[in-house]
């Protein structure tokens, strides 16, 4: 861990390249006899030659940081460097946190206490078959720690199989789809999950997309891809509402605008517009 008691003093970095490389410090702040965990900063950094600025101590405040996060979203490898520089002072050996670091693309380090950790990311720098660990103990950084008791959970949309000496993790509902519609569609109860957007991409005419009738949780996505109108039906008496307005029972609404979109979530008695981008019309 890393003490800071100087109003002023700063955590800095300089990656190798530019805009791939974001640092995160998490720590203590303690202020008037008051110790606030927080994430103390945050920096995308400028590339070679920059010691940007991560964390600067504010006044009146000691700072112990405890952890350091650094992404790289790159599909190209790139070294850091970082600091702790006194108030007044430079970047150089003499202060640094850690020496010159490569980091794999699409890969995050951790660093915790001194110690750094790999951790591949979801688009890549992982071998393919890579495991990860399961510890009974509950150790801090693997699957089971959170609640303290050593057992993996899962929530909605994500389920696992046990390997034996491993486990495959895998998103339920087969992911989030882009599906673009020519014809009239009606929804299926498959199509609620949440992760479904639907376009009109490739109309030459009104596309009518009809909703099944509202059921807890159901939510789905549109955009207009394609200047025609898409219209949203619907089932039965039910109704549209955003913030500000209640549409008739049983009208759809609709746009014909390209780059509009809109996300339905049913909450128990109509269609809640969630998400919305551009102008949306009510059937009159």
């Amino acid at each position: 861990m890393l003490i800071l008691d100087t109003a002023g003093d700063t955590i800095r970095a300089e990656a190798s390249a530019a805009s791939s490389i974001t640092v995160s410090c998490y720590g203590i702040e303690t202020a008037s006899g008051t110790d606030t965990f927080k994430r103390l900063g945050v920096a995308q950094l400028t590339g070679s030659g920059t010691q940007d600025i991560v964390y600067t101590v504010p006044a009146s405040t000691s700072t112990v940081c405890m952890m350091i996060v650094i992404a790289n979203t790159s599909a190209s490898a790139r070294t850091i460097k970082l600091w702790d520089v006194e108030n007044g002072g430079s970047p150089g050996d003499t202060n640094a946190i850690l020496g010159t670091v490569a980091i794999p693309a699409n890969t995050s380090i951790l660093w915790n206490k001194g110690n750094i950790k790999e951790i591949p990311t979801i688009g890549g720098g992982a071998a393919a078959d890579e495991k990860v660990g399961i510890d009974s103990g509950a150790t801090a950084g693997y699957l089971g720690a959170a609640s303290g008791d050593g057992v993996l959970r899962t929530g909605a949309g994500l389920s696992y199989t046990d390997g034996g000496d491993f486990i495959t993790l895998a998103a339920t509902g087969g992911g989030h789809t882009l599906t673009a519609k020519t014809a009239n569609y009606p929804l299926s109860a498959d199509d609620f999950n949440g992760l479904n957007t639907f376009t009109n991409k490739g109309a030459t005419g009104i596309i009518t997309f009809t909703l099944l009738a509202g059921v807890d949780n159901y939510k789905v996505s549109f955009i207009v891809q394609t200047a025609e109108e898409l219209r949203i039906d619907p089932n039965g008496s039910e109704v549209f509402v955003d913030f500000t307005q209640s549409g008739a029972a049983g009208k759809y609404i609709s746009s014909s605008t390209v780059g509009t979109a809109i996300t339905l979530t049913w909450d128990g008695a109509k269609w809640q517009i969630t998400e919305i981008i551009g102008i949306w019309d009510i059937q009159s």
